[in-house]
């Protein structure tokens, strides 16, 4: 029996959220402690709400040290790296934050998601250190990288690179519409022609990213409807109601696609 997360020999049957899955013994350290940090993150963010900023360190620190020799791949790392730099955030401490978003790029093999993702949150961090082109170099690297699993994270980036460009007088280069093009095909969103001037190509991004928001928005509406509908025959009679609805009026073939899915019904 192979692992179903990873592909190596199972070692055991892990259970988790309803399934039961045949996991080798690094993949139930992780599982084991994603649930972990999900438990644990609460507490943080209480922590860091209340401005309790020392002890909030203090304690992820203490939860890492705790787990540490499970961190086989260094997720737990990135995560605890990247939460304490919110938290040093909050306090404005923003250039010991920086600090910590470039050692979660080091710390370990990230997937193209994950690095886009910390490219952008050191990128939001520049912008607020009052640093827009240095923001704009390090969206650029994360761009670079926008291949596989990282094409959808890219629409946030290029996003964010528009509005940076604009504000500081430069144009979003032309050599940016496949990746453009690439998003929205992933996406779903519809764009018959992408222009390559460069408030063309900065109001297609605006707008796909805008359309995107807003399904995600009403997908997450969607699902908390579902949830609160409960089980049961007359549950799953308006459960379908509401997809079949729902799918009807999405334009976001993302959002659409993944109604469907819930239906049991083909994309």
């Amino acid at each position: 029996m192979t692992c179903e997360n990873c592909g190596n020999p199972a070692a055991d049957i892990y259970k988790a959220r309803q399934r039961a899955l045949h996991l080798c013994d690094r993949c139930i350290d992780r599982f084991d402690l994603q649930s972990a940090f999900e438990q644990t993150l609460p507490d943080l963010i209480n922590l860091e709400e209340s401005a309790n900023w020392q002890a909030a360190i203090a304690a992820a620190d203490a939860f890492l040290a705790t787990y540490a020799a499970r961190d086989h791949d260094h997720w737990l790392l990135r995560s605890v790296l990247a939460q304490k730099a919110l938290i040093l955030e909050g306090a404005g401490k923003l250039s010991e934050a920086l600090e910590l978003l470039r050692r979660v790029s080091s710390a370990g093999v990230l997937d193209r998601s994950d690095f886009l993702v910390n490219q952008l949150a050191m990128a939001k961090l520049l912008e607020k250190m009052q640093q827009p082109a240095e923001a704009i170099r390090v969206i650029e690297i994360g761009l670079d990288a926008a291949t596989g699993n990282g094409v959808p994270t890219s629409l946030r980036l290029l996003e964010n690179y528009a509005r940076l460009a604009s504000s500081i007088g430069i144009n979003i280069p032309a050599t940016y519409v496949l990746q453009v093009q690439q998003a929205l095909e992933w996406w779903g969103i519809g764009i018959e022609v992408i222009p390559t001037d460069p408030s063309g190509l900065a109001r297609v991004i605006f707008d796909a990213a805008e359309a995107e928001r807003l399904a995600g928005g009403r997908f997450r509406e969607l699902h908390e409807r579902l949830r609160d509908l409960g089980s049961g025959p007359d549950a799953s009679s308006l459960h379908r109601k509401l997809l079949l609805e729902y799918s009807s009026k999405e334009t976001v073939g993302y959002y659409k696609k993944r109604a469907l899915q819930l239906l049991g019904e083909p994309a």
